[in-house]
């Protein structure tokens, strides 16, 4: 049986709007302010939905963006939305894109998704400009509990793949990585549950609605007494190659 996917869920998109991922579009301005890309700089943003934060960038900062994201489904809306967005359908582990192309990549809330990690990343190091940036936004467990958790639940979200802050540290810096900044969202993501728990009266409800199983609610309600959520933001720098 297929996984329900929540960024698909427009239950979901009345809460993050176009982002679909806690805090929007000011933890991307706060990353890429960071990084200070060259005035033509060219970046990708994995796993970017609707291409709202290529939009974004675009517009905002002048860059040439690109997006690639899994969901064909949101692909097809976002050129919709917007037909001059560039924007593809497509895997992470095979990123179409020719060697040292792109002056920083983004995954807001989508790393944590990605199931070959270490695939992924030789992709994003591949495509990368010597010294570019890596910018992850997304989930982490605050008092590191094991990710058995997420087992046999059939919604695909990042809250279930949640990362252990130092186990992604060292991952970046076994490949290759240097992490420049680190800065905790966690309030942007309670803020996010909280509007939930306003309109549907509890997490609980919200999540009967999106899976429509009352069985894949309880899962998901004994998973997350277990764990303490964060939100994070990670900026790392790929270093020199050899």
């Amino acid at each position: 049986m297929e996984k329900i996917k929540l960024y698909e869920d427009p239950l979901f998109e009345n809460f993050t709007g176009d982002a679909i991922r806690p805090g929007g579009f000011e933890i991307t301005r706060t990353a890429v302010d960071f990084c200070r890309f060259d005035q033509d700089a060219f970046l990708l943003d994995i796993g970017c939905g609707k291409g709202a934060t290529v939009e974004y960038i675009e517009k905002e900062y002048r860059y040439h963006c690109t997006g690639i994201d899994l969901s064909e489904i949101l692909i097809k809306e976002g050129l919709k939305r917007n037909y001059s967005l560039n924007l593809h359908a497509g895997k992470a582990e095979a990123l179409p894109f020719n060697d040292e192309t792109m002056d920083g990549i983004l995954t807001e809330c989508s790393f944590s998704l990605m199931e070959d990690k270490k695939v992924v990343l030789n992709e994003i190091k591949r495509v990368l400009k010597p010294n570019g940036k890596f910018i992850i936004s997304d989930m982490y467990l605050r008092n590191n509990k094991p990710r058995h958790f997420s087992q046999g639940i059939m919604i695909e979200t990042c809250i279930l793949n949640a990362f252990i802050v130092e186990e992604l540290k060292n991952f970046l810096s076994e490949n290759g990585f240097k992490v420049l900044r680190f800065i905790d969202y966690t309030y942007r993501l309670q803020e996010l549950m909280a509007s939930i728990i306003m309109e549907y009266g509890s997490m609980d409800y919200f999540w009967e609605r999106v899976a429509n199983k009352p069985v894949d609610c309880e899962k998901i309600s004994y998973a997350m007494k277990d764990i303490k959520l964060g939100y994070f933001l990670c900026i790392a720098e790929m270093e020199k190659r050899e």
